[in-house]
């Protein structure tokens, strides 16, 4: 099931970089990182919770919002919890690049840290 899929990736792969290609929110609300496209554009990109919280009228926030108020606000919160837990993790940096196609985006790795204990 799916469930048992994202259980194994979660607690076999969490030290790794995984990407993942998903229609269910629910699969990637607790991701370090997501990018949001359309029609084979980057539209958005960021930690979950992020989006949802600066951009409310966001492309990413506007499919948790469509899920409905309940589903939604477990969205938020989980994305928050993933957030917080993650915040350790790289640092990444979007930003597009000055050619003909402005369509064109490039994914910088600034930097890389974990918290000491």
């Amino acid at each position: 099931t799916d469930a048992l899929i994202q259980d194994t990736i979660r607690s076999n792969f969490n030290e790794c970089t995984v990407i993942t290609i998903a229609h269910r929110l629910n699969t990637v609300i607790d991701s370090n990182r997501i990018i949001v496209m359309e029609n084979g554009s980057i539209v958005e990109f960021g930690c979950p919770y992020e989006l949802l919280h600066d951009k409310p009228k966001g492309y990413f926030s506007q499919m948790v919002e469509k899920t409905g108020n309940q589903m939604a606000q477990s969205l938020l919160e989980q994305a928050k919890k993933a957030c917080e837990k993650n915040n350790d993790h790289r640092e990444l940096n979007l930003s597009e690049q000055n050619t003909e196609n402005k369509n064109d985006v490039t994914i910088t790795e600034q930097s890389f840290s974990k918290k000491e204990m």
